[in-house]
C-alpha cells in the first residue's frame, strides 16, 4: 500500500530513547531525506518540529535508508489528530476549516496558536507538501486532565518536492497545487490567504532558507544509491525548491509579513 510506509518503534541502544524508524515506498524513495529537510526548514521558520535524522540499515539484502525521530509523546500525554477535532467539518472550505481549528486552539489557550499554524502553512508551501491531511497535524493533550497543552510538533512531512508523484511541483501549476483526497488545502494560493503579520517572521530569518537547497542536494547525493533518483534529478528538484523560496519571499513581501525591512 503506497499510503502506508513501513515503520517500527524501537529502543535506541545508545540513548535508550523510544524512536520511530520509517522507510520509503513512493516513486523516488526519498521520504527519509525529506523528513530531515522539513525539520531544518521548520527550525529556520521557528516552527516547533520533530527532529529527524537519517540512518542506513545495512544488514538487509540491500541497504535501506530510513528516517529516525524520537517520540514527542510521554506517558502523561497523547496526540489528538486534527481529524478528531474537525470531525464532521471535512466538507467545508479550507479557510473555514482553519478558522474552526484556530478557534479551538485559542479557546484551549494554546500559546501563539495562530503563528504556529501560519508557519506550518508556510512550510508546506515552501516544500510543496502534498500530504498535509487531517491526521498529519494535531494537538497534545494531558491524559489525566484532558487539558490541551500545545499543538503537536510538526511531523510526517516526507512527501514533499514531488515524492508522491513524478515531479509534482511541475506537474501542477501553483494555481492547481492539489493535495491528495485526504487533503487539507486544494491550492497553494489558499495557504497565503491565511498568512499575515501574525506569522512573526523577519527577512533575516527567512533568508536563511536560501542555504537549504544546497543542503538538500548534499543529502540527495549522499544517499543517492538508496533512492530511485537518477543523476540530475537532485539538481532539478533543488532548483524547484530554490524557485519556491524566491517566489514566496516576494509574496510575503507583498503581504507585508516581514518585521524588518533591511535586505541582508
Amino acid at each position: 500500500n503506497w499510503r502506508t510506509l513501513d515503520k517500527a518503534w524501537m529502543m535506541d541502544e545508545k540513548t535508550k530513547d523510544r524512536v520511530l524508524l520509517k522507510s520509503a515506498n513512493t516513486m523516488f524513495l526519498t521520504e527519509p531525506i525529506h523528513e530531515v529537510l522539513a525539520y531544518e526548514c521548520a527550525s529556520i521558520l521557528g516552527l516547533p518540529a520533530t527532529k529527524y535524522e537519517n540512518q542506513i540499515i545495512s544488514d538487509l539484502k540491500r541497504p535501506l535508508l530510513v528516517s529516525k525521530c524520537k517520540t514527542f509523546i510521554t506517558p502523561d500525554t497523547e496526540l489528538i489528530p486534527a481529524a478528531q477535532i474537525l470531525l464532521g467539518k471535512e466538507g467545508v472550505g479550507f479557510e473555514e476549516l482553519v478558522k474552526v481549528y484556530l478557534d479551538f486552539l485559542e479557546e484551549a489557550l494554546v500559546s501563539n496558536a495562530k503563528e504556529k499554524i501560519q508557519k506550518q502553512l508556510l512550510s508546506d508551501a515552501l516544500l510543496d507538501n502534498t500530504d498535509r491531511h487531517l491526521n498529519n497535524f494535531g494537538v497534545i493533550r494531558n491524559v489525566s486532565t484532558l487539558q490541551i497543552m500545545d499543538v503537536a510538533l510538526n511531523y510526517d512531512c516526507g512527501r514533499i518536492l514531488g515524492t508522491a508523484f513524478p515531479y509534482t511541483p511541475k506537474r501542477y501549476t501553483k494555481e492547481e497545487f492539489h493535495i491528495d483526497e485526504l487533503g487539507y488545502a486544494v491550492t497553494q494560493k489558499q495557504f497565503f490567504s491565511l498568512i499575515d503579520k501574525n506569522i512573526h517572521l523577519s527577512r533575516r530569518q527567512y533568508q536563511k532558507l536560501y542555504s537549504l537547497p544546497e543542503r538538500y542536494l548534499s543529502l540527495v547525493n549522499k544517499y543517492l544509491s538508496c533512492t530511485s533518483l537518477r543523476e540530475g534529478d537532485g539538481a532539478y528538484l533543488t532548483a524547484v525548491f530554490m524557485q519556491n523560496i524566491q517566489e514566496i519571499e516576494a509574496v510575503l513581501e507583498e503581504i507585508g509579513c516581514f518585521q524588518d525591512t533591511s535586505f541582508q
